[in-house]
């Protein structure tokens, strides 16, 4: 995985309390590579996410930054999960910079 060159495919999550209670509806958002991109078939296998999958539900790839963008963002938003340093966090930077997004404002403005 590279993240200069590679595109996120999903990104999904849940909002909670501090006690870790579900706030609000679950995202699940699919990002439509352009028409040069082919994800790659190990991501496709690992994931299930095949293109097919990805033109019917996906956003272009600026609209889905951009709900991203607002989804980590949102006031009081602390992002936790698995893997997140070496392989989300990397991901998400460099989506939000080739977008036209300051990639750490949101970890400092918040």
């Amino acid at each position: 995985m590279n993240p200069r060159n590679d595109r996120p495919l999903q990104v999904a999550g849940i909002r909670t309390d501090l006690e870790l209670n579900e706030v609000g509806a679950p995202i699940n958002l699919y990002c439509q590579p352009s028409d040069d991109i082919l994800p790659h078939p190990a991501a496709c296998a690992i994931t299930g996410i095949t293109p097919s999958i990805l033109a019917e539900k996906g956003l272009a790839e600026a609209d889905f930054m951009t709900r991203v963008h607002a989804e980590l963002a949102a006031p009081g938003t602390c992002g936790a999960g698995y893997n997140t340093l070496r392989f989300d966090d990397e991901m998400t930077r460099y989506s939000l910079y080739r977008n036209f997004f300051d990639p750490y404002a949101r970890e400092w403005q918040g």
